[in-house]
């Protein structure tokens, strides 16, 4: 990899910014005290739960896009970005469906 390439990514191996988005999936994604029956008790439950999950990926891969400097590397991770805004319109579009 050339220099300038490892400069891009370096940011990714910082420990300020390692530590930041490890807690934040850790503490959203993988909950510990969650209790992941109650999540999926019933299917608004399960909704609900799956539309907090794309939301918190789409914030996720939002910070992982402010490190990237390569135009092609914006370019793909911006597509998946707004792939996961369609999942969450999904099932937000679901929910409002499920409490009519």
């Amino acid at each position: 990899m050339s220099a300038g390439k490892e400069d891009e990514s370096e940011y990714l191996f910082d420990d300020e910014v390692a530590k930041y988005l490890s807690g934040l999936i850790e503490n959203r994604v993988f909950d510990k005290k969650a209790d992941c029956k109650e999540a999926f008790k019933d299917l608004k439950s399960a909704v609900t739960s799956s539309l907090n999950t794309e939301e918190l990926t789409v914030k996720v891969y939002t910070e992982l896009y402010k490190g990237i400097k390569h135009e092609d590397g914006k370019e793909m991770m911006n597509k998946i970005i707004n792939e996961e805004k369609q999942h969450v319109a999904y099932f937000k579009n679901l929910l409002e469906k499920l409490e009519a």
